[in-house]
């Protein structure tokens, strides 16, 4: 068998630009994202170059000793970051919450009025998304999120302060009562004729509210750079925030959607296609890469204490778990 390591060694391959690593037994090599039955030397890189690009003595060889080379791009390997820790300055996919929140994602900042803001989903923020915006009383936000901040230790909550909150897109709920004024007056003379009848069943005007996202917006009193921990900035490409999922599906809404209310993200929106890769950035699962299975569906996101109808988000494969509520969700570079 072949000693990959030597041979890599032996011709300097370890040396190369862009090598980050090799396999050390021969692999199947990959063509067109599928293993062939052919076996050879694998390369990581942390980006394919064209070889017009490269001097001659930078190129990886077709074949090393009578065996093929497979390239294999990577990108550029790193120690994960602990995403529950206080980061000062903060940047984005971080640990964050409402005061009376458990945790959730930092996301990108929005501009509003010519102000720019930092944002989650509007259940990381708010601690019931039902609320008005003129409801909420207590409008502290932590980094990291209350529950990293006990389970981890750190003390006194009130020192992670690090904003106030601004202001967030009401979820409505799935079959909420009415305010409608004519619904309630038909629901009264229908009620009225009823109880003279002596009927039992009594008419309830309800409303079949469809949601388009889960944002809220808050404005930091504490630094934070323009970087995600893991993944590379950019000035486009961004689809959304990832705001639930199931055991097999990541649901994420619209950065498109959010800008027709007056929210412009200072990363440029993009419209994802079915098959697109995107990549997320998020508190639990960290930086984790999918595709888009859907681009425009309608699902109920079960809240815990109520259901919401949610139309026109993006269905993908991201990986995501609790605490990734929140992430900022690109098209993967």
């Amino acid at each position: 068998m072949a000693d990959v390591g030597a041979i890599i060694k032996k011709h300097k391959i370890h040396l190369k630009p862009n090598v980050i690593g090799w396999s050390l037994q021969l692999m199947p090599k990959i063509v067109k994202g599928v293993e062939t039955g052919e076996m050879a030397i694998r390369i990581y890189v942390t980006k394919k170059v064209p070889k017009a690009l490269l001097k001659p003595e930078d190129v990886i060889p077709d074949e090393i000793n009578g065996i093929k080379t497979d390239v294999v791009e990577i990108g550029r390997v790193k120690a994960l970051a602990n995403k529950t820790a206080p980061f000062r300055p903060m940047k984005f996919g971080i640990s964050v919450g409402h005061w009376d929140v458990t945790a959730g994602t930092l996301c990108i900042p929005f501009e509003y009025r010519g102000e720019p803001f930092l944002s989650s989903n509007a259940h990381v923020l708010v601690p019931d998304p039902r609320l008005h915006p003129w409801q909420m009383s207590e409008v502290r936000i932590l980094q990291p999120g209350r529950y990293d901040i006990e389970k981890n230790n750190l003390g006194n909550p009130a020192d992670f302060v690090v904003g106030e909150y601004i202001y967030h897109i009401r979820i409505m709920p799935m079959n909420e009562p009415s305010n409608c004024a004519i619904a309630e007056a038909i629901a009264h003379v229908y009620n009225t004729l009823a109880q003279h009848l002596g009927r039992k069943t009594r008419l309830k005007p309800i409303t079949y509210n469809e949601n388009y996202a889960d944002f809220a917006i808050f404005m930091p009193t504490a630094d934070y750079l323009l970087e995600f921990v893991d993944m590379a900035w950019r000035d486009e490409g961004f689809v959304g925030l990832l705001f639930a999922g199931s055991e097999t599906t990541t649901i994420i809404c619209k950065s498109k959607n959010i800008e027709k209310l007056g929210f412009k993200p200072i990363i440029k929106s993009a419209e994802p296609s079915a098959g697109d890769a995107i990549e997320k950035e998020g508190r639990t699962t960290c930086h984790t890469s999918g595709r888009v299975l859907d681009p425009s569906a309608a699902v109920v996101v079960d809240y815990a204490d109520f259901e919401a109808l949610f139309v026109d988000v993006i269905v993908s494969d991201l990986k995501s778990q609790g605490g990734d509520s929140g992430s900022p969700v690109l098209l993967k570079q």
